[in-house]
Formats: C-alpha cells, sequence, structure tokens
C-alpha cells in the first residue's frame, strides 16, 4: 500500500510530525495488512514497533492465569498500539490481533523512541492516548462491577469517542460485545433495547456504518434514576 504525505499527516499521531520528518519517515514507514486473527503483538513480548491503524480493527486481549482469552478493547483506524513497552522497556501485558483485514503503518522501536525524545506534540499525543486508555479502564471496572444491563452501557462508552456532550462510536455485533463483557449475546440484544427504552442509548447510520450514541450530561439523572433500581 501507497500512502501520501498528505494521507500521514491526518493521523493523530502523525499529524505533529514536522515536513522534514515525514519525508524521511517514508523510508521506514511500513505498511502491512492482516489478516482476521493474524497477531500482531505477543504478551509477554516486547512490543517491536507502534503500529496506527490505517484500515480495520484490531482486537485487544490477554490470556488470564488459566490461559482463557479475555477481550479487552477493539481499536479502529487512526488509533495506534505498542507504545507502552516503547517507553517502558517491558514485555507488553495485552495480545494484539487483527478483528478483520486490517492495514497498519509500523513506526519501528528506535524510530518511536527517537521521536518520543525529540518531537513534544509527538510525545503528548501518546501521553493522551495513555490517560484515554486509564479513563477507558476505570469505565471498564464499573462495567465489571455492574448488573448486565450497565455493562453494555460502560462498554460502549468506554469504546467512542467524545463529541461535545456526546459519546459516538462504531456499534459492533452484539455476539463481539457479549464475548468483551461475558454476557450472551441474547442478554446483549436485550440490554441494548431497554437502554434505548430509557433514553440512555441512541442508535443509528453514519457513512454507512451502525453507531451508537450516548448523551453525557443530559441522561445523567435518568441514569442515576435507572442505577437506584437495581
Amino acid at each position: 500500500m501507497q500512502i501520501s504525505i498528505d494521507v500521514l499527516k491526518k493521523l493523530p499521531l502523525l499529524k505533529h510530525l514536522t515536513a522534514q520528518e515525514l519525508s524521511t519517515g517514508m523510508s521506514w514507514l511500513q505498511a502491512t495488512k492482516l489478516e482476521p486473527g493474524q497477531r500482531l503483538i505477543s504478551q509477554g513480548r516486547p512490543s517491536p514497533a507502534i503500529f496506527i491503524i490505517l484500515q480495520g480493527s484490531l482486537e485487544v486481549s490477554l490470556l488470564d492465569v488459566d490461559s482463557n482469552a479475555i477481550g479487552l478493547v477493539f481499536l479502529g483506524p487512526g488509533k495506534f498500539v505498542g507504545e507502552l513497552s516503547i517507553i517502558d522497556d517491558i514485555p507488553s501485558s495485552a495480545n494484539v490481533s487483527a478483528a478483520e483485514p486490517t492495514w497498519t503503518l509500523k513506526i519501528p522501536r528506535q524510530i518511536a523512541k527517537s521521536l518520543i525524545k525529540s518531537n513534544s506534540m509527538f510525545a503528548q499525543e501518546i501521553m493522551s492516548t495513555i490517560a484515554h486508555s486509564l479513563r477507558a479502564s476505570n469505565e471498564k471496572l464499573m462495567m465489571l462491577s455492574a448488573k448486565s444491563q450497565w455493562r453494555v452501557y460502560y462498554f460502549l462508552r468506554s469504546i467512542g469517542g467524545r463529541q461535545g456532550t456526546q459519546i459516538i462510536g462504531k456499534l459492533p455485533t452484539h455476539q463481539t460485545i457479549a464475548s468483551m463483557i461475558h454476557l450472551s449475546r441474547e442478554t446483549v440484544t436485550r440490554n441494548l433495547k431497554e437502554l434505548q427504552k430509557i433514553g440512555l442509548i441512541q442508535l443509528g447510520v453514519l457513512n454507512e456504518e451502525k453507531v451508537f450514541i450516548i448523551e453525557t450530561e443530559q441522561k445523567t439523572q435518568i441514569a442515576n434514576q435507572a442505577r437506584a433500581n437495581y
């Protein structure tokens, strides 16, 4: 896949690179296609690079003490993985695999380390992503302690992007949601209907993709009242 500098400038992690850095980057940025299920980063091994998603999506999961896979999150275009292992030189704590046919852009380990040191905005973008991940982890903790209906609600909050007073995101399949929050697909379907009924979630289509919309402010009172009934 040939990628123009104009496309690179639109990627959140690369938009802060100078024209010279982007021009030089054409020699070391590597675009690779992954097939569904193909492993990109392995738990217990250092990440060889920072990988940016160009098309498709990646699933982040880990193995528990019984070697059972536990889904953590799905990441879509523009997101990136592998940054923590680059920063602290500690093996990755999770597996990262393609959830569907996926194109990624590779920033080799040593190049990534150099950019973190020399480009403050590049480093700031990584720090912001880490902060977002920590907030998402807090949402995950709330989800795991909640009843089934609220697991669905908090999971969707954790994967969406904030736009003003709304959180909007691509709606995963009901089976995918079920596998991520340890519920049956039928339970997920029923709970989504209940969440729509009480006005906490709206479902629609945007750019030919199914999306969910969560009102973060107007629905706070409804959410508190609903939780009080459980």
